[in-house]
Order: C-alpha cells, then sequence, then structure tokens
C-alpha cells in the first residue's frame, strides 16, 4: 500500500462520524446487516471486527490500517483477511470502513471513569473545597494534573498550569480544551463546579455536591479523548469556582469568554451525581433544561439516557429552581441540560462524603454524558436555542412516577407532618395526570412547581445514612 492511499484511509476514519445508534445528531448508518447476524456469523457479515463481538470499533479501524502497513502483525485482526493471503489487502481495508458506513455499526467506547477522582477531592484534607483556600488550591491542582494529558489550557496567551487558570475575584475556573477537528472553531462545553463549603457541623467533604460532577466531566473528556481522532467540534471541560456563593465563576466565563458563546452550541452541567434520594430512588436522575435546544436536544438526551441503566427523567428547567451554573448559559440563550440528583438529605452536611456515593450510578450518569456529549460534537445538525413553556404536562407524569415509587417504599422514613404532605401532593398530582395534557393549566403548573419544592424540602429531613445497603 503506498504512503498517499494510507494517509487517505487515516483521513477517512479520522472524519468518520458513524455511531451505533445515534439516529438523528448521529449520522448513523441502518445496522440492520450485523443486527440480524449472531456470533461467529455477525463478525462474518462486519469486516474489520477484529475482535468478532459484533461491533466495529474506531480503535479496530485504526488496528487495521496498521495491520496494512505492517506496523502491526495479522494475528491482530486476522478475521479481515477475507482472501487468507496472510495480509490485509487495500480492498479488504476498503471493505472494512464501507462495511462499516453501510451497515455495520461503529461503536464509541466511554473508558473514563475513575472513582478516585472523587476520593481525591472529597478527601478530608481539602477541607471543604472553599474558594480562596489551600484546599481549593490542592482541588485546582488534581483536576489541572488530570486533563493536561489530553486537554490543552484555553488560555492561549499563558504557558503551563496558568493556561488552564481563569481568575476572577477571590476564584479561580479551571478551563481545558479538546481541540475538534472539521469544526474546531464551534464548541461542546461540559461543566461542573469544583468548590464546596468550608464550614458546617464537621468537614463538609462535598462528596456528591460536587466532586462526584467534577468526576462525571473528567470521565467524559478521557472518554473524547480516548477515541483516537479529535471530535469534529472542540470540547471545553469547564471546572467552576464559587458555584456555592452565587454560581460567580460561570458568571464571570459568560461575561469573559475565552471562547465565543455564539460559536457554544450546547452546555451541558454537572451538579450533584452519584446521590440517592430514597432507596426506592436509586435508579432516577433528572435531565433539566433540554427543551433549551428544541426536539433536537430532547432527542439526543433521550437516546443518550436510554443507553444505561438508569430512569433519567427529562423535566422543564424551571424544576432546576436556578441553583446551578446552567443558569448563566440559557440567558445567554445557548442550548442547555442540567444533569443532576436534586438535593436530599445529606446537601450540605458532613454526611455528604465518598460513603454515600452510589459510584454505579454516578459511572452511568459519566457514561451517559460522555454520549450526548460525542452526538453533540458529530451532528450535522446542532441544536438551536428555543424558547419553552415553564411547565409542561410531561413533567406531571414523569414527577408523578417518582412520587408513587417513594410512597410504596419508602413512606416510613418521612415524619408525621411530611408523611401527609407527599400524600397530599401525590392524590393532586395523581388528578391532574388523570385530568390529561388537554385539561392542564396554569392552576396545574403552579401546584407542581409548589408541590415538587415541597418535597425537596421535606426530603431533608429523612435519614441520610443507609442508601447503598442491601
Amino acid at each position: 500500500m503506498t504512503k498517499s492511499i494510507a494517509t487517505a484511509m487515516v483521513a477517512a476514519l479520522t472524519a468518520m462520524t458513524v455511531y451505533a445508534g445515534a439516529g438523528m445528531l448521529g449520522g448513523a448508518a441502518d445496522a440492520a446487516a450485523c443486527a440480524e447476524a449472531e456470533g461467529a456469523e455477525c463478525a462474518a457479515a462486519c469486516p474489520g471486527d477484529c475482535d468478532g463481538d459484533g461491533a466495529v470499533r474506531i480503535n479496530e479501524l485504526v488496528l487495521l490500517v496498521r495491520v496494512a502497513l505492517d506496523l502491526e502483525e495479522l494475528s491482530a485482526c486476522a478475521g479481515s483477511d477475507r482472501d487468507a493471503d496472510g495480509s490485509i489487502s487495500i480492498e479488504e481495508l476498503i471493505a472494512a470502513v464501507d462495511g462499516s458506513l453501510n451497515g455495520c455499526p461503529v461503536v464509541i467506547e466511554f473508558t473514563g471513569f475513575e472513582a478516585d477522582d472523587v476520593l481525591a477531592l472529597a478527601d478530608d484534607d481539602l477541607d471543604g473545597r472553599d474558594n480562596d483556600t489551600p484546599g481549593s488550591a490542592a482541588a485546582r491542582q488534581y483536576i489541572i494534573d488530570q486533563i493536561r494529558g489530553f486537554a490543552a489550557g484555553l488560555d492561549s496567551g499563558a504557558s503551563g498550569d496558568d493556561a488552564y487558570l481563569q481568575p476572577f475575584d477571590r476564584g479561580t475556573n479551571v478551563l481545558g480544551v479538546i481541540p475538534g477537528g472539521e469544526l474546531a472553531d464551534e464548541y461542546v462545553i461540559v461543566g461542573a463546579h469544583y468548590d464546596h463549603l468550608g464550614g458546617c457541623s464537621g468537614v463538609c467533604n462535598g462528596a456528591t455536591d460536587n466532586a462526584a460532577g467534577v468526576a462525571a466531566v473528567l470521565a467524559i473528556g478521557r472518554s473524547i479523548a480516548a477515541i483516537g481522532t479529535p471530535p469534529r467540534r472542540s470540547v471545553v471541560l469547564a471546572f467552576w469556582d464559587r458555584e456555592e456563593d452565587g454560581l460567580l465563576g460561570s458568571s464571570y466565563y459568560v461575561n469573559n469568554p475565552p471562547v465565543p458563546l455564539a460559536d457554544t452550541i450546547a452546555y451541558l452541567n454537572f451538579d450533584i451525581q452519584g446521590a440517592n434520594l430514597l432507596p426506592s430512588l436509586r435508579k432516577f436522575s433528572f435531565a433539566v433544561g433540554a427543551e433549551t435546544g428544541g426536539d433536537l436536544l430532547l432527542d439526543a438526551v433521550a437516546e443518550a439516557t436510554a443507553r444505561v441503566d438508569l430512569d433519567i427523567r427529562r423535566l422543564s428547567q424551571i424544576f432546576g429552581q436556578g441553583r446551578s451554573d446552567y443558569v448563566w448559559f440559557i440567558r445567554r440563550q445557548i442550548p442547555t441540560v442540567f444533569f443532576s440528583d436534586s438535593t436530599g438529605p445529606c446537601y450540605h452536611t458532613a454526611a455528604d462524603d465518598v460513603s454515600v456515593v452510589d459510584f454505579d450510578k454516578l459511572a452511568q450518569q459519566s457514561e451517559s454524558g460522555f454520549h450526548l456529549t460525542y452526538m453533540l460534537t458529530e451532528t450535522d445538525t446542532p441544536p438551536s436555542f428555543a424558547m419553552a413553556p415553564l411547565v409542561v404536562f410531561p413533567d406531571a407524569t414523569r414527577v408523578l412516577d417518582v412520587i408513587d415509587a417513594a410512597v410504596a417504599s419508602d413512606l416510613d422514613l418521612f415524619g408525621p407532618t411530611d408523611r401527609a404532605a407527599l400524600l397530599d401532593f401525590q392524590s393532586d398530582l395523581a388528578a391532574v395526570v388523570a385530568e390529561g395534557e388537554a385539561n392542564f393549566g396554569d392552576d396545574d403548573i403552579g401546584a407542581l412547581a409548589a408541590g415538587v419544592a415541597g418535597v425537596i424540602t421535606n426530603l431533608s429531613n429523612v435519614p441520610c445514612d443507609g442508601f447503598l445497603e442491601p
């Protein structure tokens, strides 16, 4: 094979946007050829499937190029030697890429989750990571050390660690970028605040709020970088300071953006992850505000969350109560999703420690965020900002499912007054849902929003420990 052909093939791999099951945003081809086959038959139907698992991975296609260039032994992907002549020909290599584009799914893998990120950031030695403290500086350094190998500093005019820093009044954001390819001047921002509180009854380690959110963003960044080819769009990894003081870090960013806000196609916010409101709600989580990107973003969130074994409920932006960094991006008319487990009984207490982090849940939340991020980097049609009603009827049905699960299994965790309030809300909400969408009016909207706020308040009165016991 000539170098020019090899270069062309590598370029083709770099430009590939095939993504199994990504639908409208991912540009995936019909995977029927492999979907209808199993085992060895599926591997045979998909040239380039080196490990015979029925999916062609980007790294397998890259491996094929290396085999064709004699940089790897044929045994690394012998199944792609269709004519059994002991080598990979240009025709066989083209067949592998063509098969991936026309029937064999290319799978982009999530690889980056590390529980150690939470352990490091929620360590007692960091004393809550409050801004302008040694613990904050230690958290900042940890984040920089993690992203240095795969993300550049966003401040191109600075060098070393300073390139990753955006200082402001008594705070410092940490900003990295994974440069894109074809559409490098467009950006997807993935963010989480890394600060917490400096004082409570004990050490406020903020494990779920928000060491876990930082861990999710780090996992997404690692996985994007591990694909081996640049995403079409650049990915900004943003770690905000002073969120607990009024969302000041993200506010400073949108008023002093290192990359143009007009070129930012979406913002994904992770705040309070790996947390369980109640034992009965371990599988529940929330994706708030996706309607700000219209049907394109709503559908993309649905696809990404369907890839994991969690019930991630989409809710309108009002249910975020304006309590996290996503707010400023919506105000600048950037399509936004706020991923959260909401505020539960451990919120802003010393009990929010690593002992209450549901690491399996956190890993799945990170994986879902990765899939959404990747789809947004690759899509030909990015979401546009959309105005939407504050509350819609599906919010009522989704909230009722959550309340029903809580009442069915954990009602006895609530005190008498809170228990009565929860049952009253369940009854009222069930009546709203029974009346149907055609009768969903302003009174229902107000009652739903107020009822959810009341449940969140009452959750602070239930026990914080024991959520991960069998």
